[in-house]
């Protein structure tokens, strides 16, 4: 595995969401490489695995915040998460790419098909919803961004969505992305609704919604 001081600051910022997070991407050389699933796209045998993580300082959102700035809310269920990508045409590691001269523009992503069971703000004809976050596995190489929501599939899930993608809009299908990081994702069980950074009930994050949409 690549050895590598060298700290990688990219300004990734999701325009709609207001979202700023300044992200220093660091080789963490004690990590052993994560394999993907068989049909996901894989990096040559002759290539170093690079794993690199990703930590930086979110702009809070008030709740007002998080409902005006998402296009789309919905409560659905994670159907399918699909094989991580590196953001280039063939979503493969560019040749000869080293921790040496990676780009701050250069990301693996991991896009999620969501079913649309209720639509909460917005309008939608779609059945279906992808959603992208940052980070993930592609062959050996692996990315993570702590403030990145994380799928799992047949997850119970209210998302805060906007179309507007400022780091990997021209690579793959339509997608959306979360507002807020990690923000604009809460997983649902039973009444509870959790994100990454607080917990309330169902009812009460349906009446923020109702409130402010």
């Amino acid at each position: 595995m690549q050895q590598n001081n060298f700290s990688l600051l990219g300004r990734i910022s999701t325009v709609i969401s207001s979202l700023t997070v300044c992200a220093f991407l660091l080789m963490n050389c004690g990590q052993q490489p994560i394999q993907s699933s068989s049909n996901a796209p894989t990096s040559t045998a002759k290539e170093e695995p690079i794993s690199m993580q990703a930590s930086g300082a979110l702009e809070g959102l008030t709740d007002k915040q998080l409902v005006e700035k998402a296009s789309l809310i919905i409560f659905g269920t994670v159907q399918t998460v699909h094989p991580s990508n590196w953001s280039t045409k063939d979503g493969l590691r560019p040749p000869d790419l080293t921790a040496q001269n990676i780009s701050p523009d250069l990301l693996i992503y991991t896009d999620a098909d969501i079913k649309v069971e209720r639509l909460l703000k917005g309008s939608s004809s779609e059945q279906i919803v992808r959603v992208r976050a940052l980070g993930g596995n592609v062959g050996q190489d692996s990315m993570t961004f702590t403030e990145e929501p994380k799928f799992e599939q047949a997850q119970s899930v209210i998302l805060f969505l906007t179309e507007e993608d400022a780091m990997t809009s021209q690579f793959g299908p339509k997608h959306y992305r979360t507002i807020g990081a990690i923000q604009g994702k809460f997983h649902i069980k039973g009444q509870q609704a959790t994100s990454d950074l607080r917990q309330l009930s169902v009812d009460e994050l349906l009446g923020i919604i109702n409130k402010y949409k």
